[in-house]
């Protein structure tokens, strides 16, 4: 994954290249600052660092699951994560 903090004219390695993940979104909380990436096939991470570490988040007892979408309600402090197959997750968005 890469990260640019110019706008683009820049970027950086950042995070889950080191595990070989594809990554599928990416949710930045605009109250937070968390960062969220759902992958596919092994689930969703979160990093409060702004990408410099990671933390695998369970979502089902499945290691396996693949993340196609994330939204938030910021006024809630709430994440929905979309996943293949059907279903929806919610997560507290917290530091």
């Amino acid at each position: 994954m890469l990260k640019s903090t110019d706008g683009g004219k820049t970027w950086d390695k950042i995070g889950l290249d080191e595990y070989r993940y594809r990554v599928s979104t990416i949710l930045v909380s605009p109250k937070t600052g968390i960062v969220y990436a759902g992958t596919f096939c092994n689930g969703l991470f979160r990093s409060k660092d702004s990408g410099k570490s990671w933390e695998r988040i369970t979502l089902d007892n499945d290691f396996y699951i693949s993340v196609s979408s994330l939204a938030i309600d910021s006024k809630n402090s709430i994440v929905y994560v979309g996943v293949l197959g059907g279903g929806i997750f919610k997560i507290k968005d917290k530091n």
